[in-house]
């Protein structure tokens, strides 16, 4: 939750400006604490929390009869409650770091755990400061030969880092 604080500036007993603004969040990733039911990711059939996929295949049979896509993901984060979400908290890190920058904003801090991290990431624009908890000798963004492993095209200015 963002808190929202209210500057007020003073003199003589006179309010001469009040500036509201908004606190940045800190969004924590752990490649570490990724959710290890196969209903959280996409490809294959099915799967392995049955009571999840009976509830998903219901709402969507191609999630059973065809693959397990990106909306069939989705439907189990929706009725399976917390078996797929992440929060990005220090308790609740989120499991990618292209997770964390969707959720942030500018001015926001991205804290990035040691390990390896299979994907590449767009800072969309976002003025935001993204660091690993422990320095880059441990904490490595991999991107698989897969493209740049860093995006930077949605006119980020200096203040993204």
């Amino acid at each position: 939750m963002r808190n929202t604080t209210t500057t007020v500036v003073m003199a003589a007993g006179v309010i001469l400006a009040a500036v509201a603004g908004t606190q940045a969040e800190t969004h924590y990733v752990d490649v570490n604490n990724c959710p290890t039911s196969s209903c959280c990711f996409a490809g294959g059939m099915g799967c392995d929390d049955m009571p999840c996929q009976d509830l998903v295949c219901a709402a969507a049979a191609n999630c059973c009869d065809v693959e397990w896509d990106s909306t069939c993901v989705q439907l189990a984060e929706f009725f399976c409650g917390n078996l797929c979400v992440q929060e990005g908290t220090q308790v609740d890190p989120y499991c990618s770091i292209q997770t964390a920058i969707d959720s942030a904003v500018d001015t926001d801090e991205i804290v990035v755990a040691p390990g390896t991290y299979f994907e590449t990431i767009n800072f969309l624009g976002k003025a935001i400061w993204l660091h690993s908890s422990d320095g880059p000798e441990v904490t490595i963004i991999d991107a698989q030969q897969s493209g740049s492993v860093v995006t930077c095209q949605g006119g980020e200015g200096p203040a993204a880092l």
